[in-house]
């Protein structure tokens, strides 16, 4: 009898991931575990969030909460000092995007991110990108700002040198790890 409670629950679930194209991996999350633990124990009745709550008031209340958990984070960059990692790719639809992260010894830290697919990804563009970023953290807290090893990205590092010269580049080791070997499966393939 509880197996079959529980097949139900999972057919439902199931269903809704695959008309909504939810990512597995997010069925493995805490937080929808977590999720699950409360909805079980409300019991029956409860009523789903609307549109407008999960737009408005809820999204209000988790930017909060959220800015709250930074606060830890933010303490840490005062006192140790952090990294900034810049990232960019494209998303499925092909739209440009980077991202920026600050990394400090108590983990990484999302900070902002930008749709950046109409202009071009000069050096300058990215630098730009970067600084500003930096001046939200203060430039007195960022020790270095890690990039891939892109050309522009190499530009990006001379301007970040001469600009503010206090902090360090450095370029992505899993980057360069990711070409090396991208090089040497190159050679073997051509043999």
């Amino acid at each position: 009898m509880f197996k079959d409670r529980i097949l139900a629950c999972h057919k439902f679930i199931s269903r809704w991931a695959y008309k909504r194209a939810i990512s597995f991996h997010a069925l493995e999350d805490d937080n929808f575990k977590m999720m699950l633990e409360f909805v079980g124990q409300f019991g029956t009745g409860l009523p789903p969030p609307n549109r407008y709550s999960l737009s408005e008031t809820l999204l209000n209340r988790e930017v909060e909460r959220t800015k709250n958990l930074s606060k830890r984070n933010e303490e840490e960059w005062k006192e140790i000092g952090c990294s900034i990692m810049n990232d960019a790719w494209s998303d499925r639809k092909r739209s440009s995007i980077m991202n920026l992260c600050v990394n400090s010894k108590i983990g990484t830290t999302f900070l902002s991110t930008k749709e950046s697919s109409s202009e071009a990804h000069t050096s300058q563009h990215i630098y730009d990108y970067v600084e500003f970023c930096i001046q939200q953290v203060g430039p007195e807290h960022v020790v270095q700002v890690v990039t891939d090893n892109m050309t522009n990205n190499m530009g990006d590092a001379k301007l970040l040198k001469e600009k503010i010269p206090t902090i360090f580049w450095s370029s992505c080791a899993t980057h360069t790890i990711n070409l090396m070997l991208e090089g040497i499966g190159g050679r073997f393939r051509k043999s």
